[in-house]
């Protein structure tokens, strides 16, 4: 039987009652279609989500059907590139130390997004960074951009042998609460212009 006896026309169905005019008229169809596996695992080239609406060129899939890696052709995750996993992942680079490949001072690790954001969400757990050094740079020309902002529901406590904060243009300190500024030591405050005190 032909493809087009087979199949019938979209177009031509007709809906059942209470059911949408156009449901399923969007669903994937492919006729390539191809895969390999076992009881440990599969791989499919031109796989078909179960809500017939993303096709993947490459799916990998483990015996966890959690556990799989897939990109996708079209659909609503057009040319995205999805991962999930029940358990950890882990990814590890730079391990050679002869120099011969990569040096201290090269990018081993590079997670570069050129549009959008990146999110990185840990909603029962904790981020952490560790490192020799850590920098953080916001940048953009445009006065509403090029912000770093840190907002805690409770406490932002920075412990260091030395704080420095400068500004060129403006710093603020404030609270609706107490204040309390202490030094064991001397301390100097230095300006130049007038000094206004508010009661």
């Amino acid at each position: 039987m032909s493809d087009a006896a087979r199949i019938p026309d979209r177009a031509g169905l007709k809906s059942k009652e209470g059911e949408p005019q156009n449901k399923n008229q969007n669903a994937k169809i492919n006729y390539t279609a191809t895969g390999y596996g076992n009881d440990h695992g599969a791989i499919s080239f031109g796989r078909i989500d179960r809500g017939a609406q993303v096709t993947s060129g490459v799916h990998l899939q483990a015996k966890d059907g959690r556990h799989q890696f897939t990109l996708d052709n079209d659909g609503v995750r057009k040319a995205s590139t999805t991962s999930t996993c029940p358990g950890k992942f882990q990814v590890r680079s730079g391990t050679d130390n002869s120099g011969k490949i990569i040096s201290e001072k090269e990018e081993t690790l590079s997670l570069i997004a050129d549009n959008g954001n990146i999110s990185i969400v840990a909603p029962k757990g904790k981020i952490r960074l560790q490192a020799n050094d850590i920098e953080m740079i916001a940048l953009n020309a445009k006065g509403d951009k090029g912000n770093i902002l840190m907002n805690a529901s409770e406490t932002v406590n920075i412990k260091s042998k030395k704080f420095l904060v400068s500004s060129s243009l403006l710093y603020r300190i404030s609270t609706v609460g107490l204040g309390e500024i202490t030094a064991c030591g001397p301390l100097t405050m230095l300006w130049l212009g007038r000094v206004r005190q508010r009661y």
